[in-house]
C-alpha cells in the first residue's frame, strides 16, 4: 500500500476532482445505490425467506442496513470480514447460522 501511496499524483487527482462536474456524479451515485441496492436487497430477501427464523422477517431498510455493514466492513477490514459482520447481524435479527 506505501508503495502506491508514494506514487499517487494527490495534487493531480485533487485537480481533477476539482474540475469535476457534479451533476453527473450525483446522477452516477443515485444509479448506483438505488437500484443496484434495490437488487442486491431483494436477492438476499428471497435468500433468507427459506431459512429458519425467530419472528417476523426483515424488512427491506433492515436488510439494507444489514447489507451496507457488511460491505463497510469488506472494505475496511481484511480477509472478507464483511461476510462475518452479515451473519453475526442476521443471528441477532433472528435468523438461524444452522439449517
Amino acid at each position: 500500500v506505501a508503495f502506491y501511496l508514494r506514487r499517487m499524483p494527490f495534487a493531480e487527482m485533487v485537480r481533477s476532482l476539482r474540475s469535476a462536474q457534479p451533476l453527473p456524479l450525483v446522477f452516477a451515485a443515485l444509479v448506483y445505490l438505488g437500484p443496484n441496492t434495490a437488487a442486491k436487497v431483494r436477492r438476499w430477501a428471497s435468500l433468507l425467506a427459506a431459512l429458519p427464523r425467530r419472528g417476523k422477517g426483515l424488512g427491506t431498510f433492515e436488510l439494507a442496513r444489514v447489507l451496507f455493514a457488511s460491505q463497510a466492513a469488506s472494505n475496511l477490514l481484511p480477509a472478507r470480514a464483511g461476510e462475518a459482520v452479515r451473519i453475526v447481524e442476521l443471528h441477532r435479527r433472528g435468523y438461524g447460522t444452522t439449517g
